[in-house]
């Protein structure tokens, strides 16, 4: 094998068969523990797909190379502000998740958010099914969000038990809709409430509209 020969693999980070460019190759492991296999090669990639850097090694005389470790994708999405602390320790593992490529992780910690979100604010019921419905009746959340809620709880629990993720039919890009839903969910309950209860408190006496009746 050749400085520069292209191999096949699936990756992980963006779920299309690619075709990592080599730019090193090495007759030792590049990352501990992996053991130096006589025979074996290991070699420094990037993916043309997601442009992530690779290490991959590779069997006596394969073609097809295994991945022995991936960048982690930088994290793109942003955290809300006036997190609790429980809350907010939930949404930054689904963030660290998701950067990683695990998306199962990623499903569960963001059903996690949402119950939660449901414990912190008083909604906690017999289940989580419960727990978004008093979201929604309380006004927590709008009753236009809870079909969204029940998805991500849904979605959570396939995280949970099943292995195969919908039989491969959930993409990257299906977990990481997941995670910004998950996100603008939290900027409602936290973020615009705190938002929207500074504002009230200065406009409470305000009689330029008499018509609002202000909490």
């Amino acid at each position: 094998m050749s400085l520069g020969r292209v191999t096949r693999l699936i990756c992980p980070g963006c779920g299309t068969t690619c075709q990592p460019k080599i730019t090193a190759l090495t007759d030792a492991a590049l990352v501990r523990p992996w053991p130096n296999i006589p025979g074996n090669q290991y070699a420094a990639a990037w993916g043309p797909c997601c442009g992530r850097p690779f290490l991959l090694w590779f069997t006596k005389g394969g073609d097809e190379g295994r991945i022995q470790w991936m960048a982690p994708r930088p994290v793109s999405v942003d955290v809300p502000a006036h997190l609790p602390p429980g809350v907010a320790i939930d949404f930054d593992e689904a963030r660290t998740a998701h950067a990683a490529g695990l998306m199962r992780a990623t499903l569960l910690m963001c059903r996690r958010c949402i119950e939660a979100t449901a414990d912190e604010r008083g909604c906690k019921a017999g289940d989580l099914v419960a727990s978004v419905d008093k979201l929604a009746a309380e006004g927590v959340i709008l009753e236009k969000m809870r079909a969204g809620a029940h998805a991500i709880r849904l979605l959570g629990n396939e995280g949970a038990h099943d292995a195969d993720l919908q039989a491969g039919t959930l993409t990257d890009g299906d977990v990481t809709l997941v995670l910004e839903w998950t996100r603008d969910f939290l900027k409602l309950v936290y973020e615009i409430q705190h938002l929207s209860a500074g504002l009230t408190a200065k406009t409470k006496g305000n009689r330029a509209d008499p018509g609002v009746d202000l909490p």
